[in-house]
């Protein structure tokens, strides 16, 4: 890459934009060079040191024992930055965080509890008693589709 960068170097003018920023790369790329891939030959240093990324990764496999999904991707997207913000702190975020946020954004944050809250009663139900929940949705849609009494 940085072979490259220097033959179109050599074809682009002084003046040119794009050669003030090859320039830029050149230099930056070979002033990092000597120690750039030094992680990959020391096995003492952790394939990684992302704190956030190993916490989503036990989720993910906690789920995949707890709930019995080999491939827990969807739930895990839905909820793995929360998690990961939140799963393994010593403390939460308390009455200051809460105080600070207007009104306008609880009423949200409750809105959309409440959603979840729904979805997620659905889900449970119905992997516990799929024909039973299938009779209370179609129940609720003849009540919705007969209209107020």
């Amino acid at each position: 890459m940085m072979r490259r960068w220097d033959k179109k170097l050599g074809r682009l003018d002084s003046d040119d934009p794009g050669a003030g920023i090859l320039v830029q790369w050149l230099k930056q790329t070979t002033s990092h060079w000597p120690g750039l891939f030094y992680c990959y030959s020391n096995p003492y240093i952790p394939r990684t040191n992302n704190d956030g990324e190993q916490l989503i990764l036990v989720v993910k496999n906690s789920i995949r024992r707890l709930a019995n999904n080999p491939n827990p991707a969807v739930r895990v997207m839905r909820s793995g930055a929360v998690t990961a913000l939140f799963v393994g702190r010593t403390t939460l975020p308390g009455e200051a965080f809460v105080a600070g946020c207007g009104p306008d954004i609880r009423a949200k944050a409750e809105e959309l509890l409440k959603a979840q809250r729904r979805k997620i009663g659905v889900m449970q139900r119905s992997r516990r008693d799929f024909d039973g929940e299938v009779k209370r949705l179609m129940e609720r849609v003849r009540t919705a589709s007969r209209g107020p009494p």
